[in-house]
């Protein structure tokens, strides 16, 4: 719908009317002098007003949380070595020689190189890749204690070489303190 506005304005004594849609919308006030002036000349312009129109709806509301809650942190341990700490109560010579021979049979060589000391280590090369590598044919081993004598221990061992089929055996003397093999040697005898 369209609104015509029709505003007139009056330049000397008359007061401004106002007319919208050809009805009076405002008042016409004289203000008159002693003497009655001529009537001036009247000015008149015409506006069209936009047709009138509904405001949309406001957009719902959003709430943005740029401040969320921070996670809870997570502590990851830093990467070691593993060392192997012998277990209460096993510094007895012939535990610790049997865990070793254990660990070497069931191919955990980590823990069989970790449970020597480091002079056991220097006396093996101190190179565990390459002790390792003696191990490559090591099959299954029976280990059996001959003597102990204070920290030393004599043992007797069958091992099976698994690239010949052919068991082989051994005699040796192991040192063991604080739960470690501080020295060791083993000779073949079959």
């Amino acid at each position: 719908m369209k609104t015509s506005k029709t505003v007139t304005w009056v330049i000397g004594t008359w007061a401004a009317v106002v007319l919208v849609g050809g009805a009076a919308a405002g008042a016409t006030m004289a203000a008159q002098s002693s003497s009655a002036p001529a009537p001036q000349p009247s000015v008149t312009q015409t506006v069209t007003a936009a047709p009138a129109t509904t405001a949309p709806a406001p957009p719902p509301q959003v709430t943005i949380n740029n401040n969320p809650a921070a996670p809870a942190p997570v502590y990851v341990a830093p990467v070691q070595v593993p060392v192997y700490v012998p277990a209460p109560g096993q510094t007895d010579p012939w535990a610790v020689v049997s865990a070793y021979y254990g660990d070497i049979e069931d191919g955990d060589y980590a823990d069989a190189w970790n449970m020597g000391s480091q002079a056991f280590m220097d006396q093996n090369g101190d190179d565990e890749a390459a002790w390792q590598a003696g191990y490559a044919d090591t099959g299954q081993q029976t280990l059996t204690e001959d003597s102990e004598s204070g920290d030393t221990v004599s043992v007797n061992l069958a091992a099976v070489d698994t690239a010949t089929g052919v068991t082989q055996y051994f005699t040796g003397t192991f040192t063991v303190d604080g739960g470690l093999i501080t020295s060791g040697s083993i000779t073949q005898t079959g």
